[in-house]
């Protein structure tokens, strides 16, 4: 009997082997197409150019001071301004960071979600996942209001504002 000798041998099995996997691979990897989280913060937009994810996110004011000196304000308001310009759904969250503990006099209501609780210094309080923009959603604003205790010092707090995008799968 005689046996038929392949052409190219091992070395063309193992090419074909290897841009089978590439492709595999390569359609694998296209699912984490621009996972990507960024943050702006303190009046200062911070834009995320990566792949397609274009988004902003800035605030009204430069300072972010609570003045409770000599019967400050029982409330302050703030707008937290929003901006996707990208091709794709993105989710955000919000963190609010205090210079000290003032859970036990400051509530904050993030638009008409109040958040009551803070971390375990009293300084950060989180709105996990609070909304989602979709893509080329530009000029949306989410009032954030700070409700002050009668039961707070005579101080000045002040404090930071942070949002992270997160695509949305």
């Amino acid at each position: 009997m005689k046996s038929k000798k392949r052409r190219g041998g091992i070395m063309l099995d193992i090419a074909v082997l290897i841009l089978c996997l590439a492709v595999a691979t390569s359609a694998l990897a296209s699912g984490m197409y621009a996972k990507f989280a960024t943050k702006a913060s303190s009046g200062s937009p911070l834009k995320a150019g990566v792949a397609s994810l274009n988004v902003d996110a800035g605030l009204d004011k430069d300072a972010f001071t609570v003045d409770l000196n000599d019967g400050g304000s029982n409330t302050g308001e703030y707008l937290i301004s929003l901006d996707n310009g990208s091709e794709v759904a993105v989710k955000y969250t919000v963190v609010l960071y205090f210079d000290a503990d003032v859970s036990s006099f400051i509530t904050p209501k993030l638009g008409e979600k109040k958040l009551i609780g803070a971390s375990a210094d009293g300084m950060e309080f989180k709105w996990t996942d609070f909304g989602s923009l979709d893509p080329d959603q530009t000029g949306i604003s989410v009032p954030l209001y700070l409700e002050v205790g009668d039961n707070a010092p005579d101080d000045t707090y002040d404090f930071t504002v942070e949002v992270y995008f997160e695509q949305v799968d």
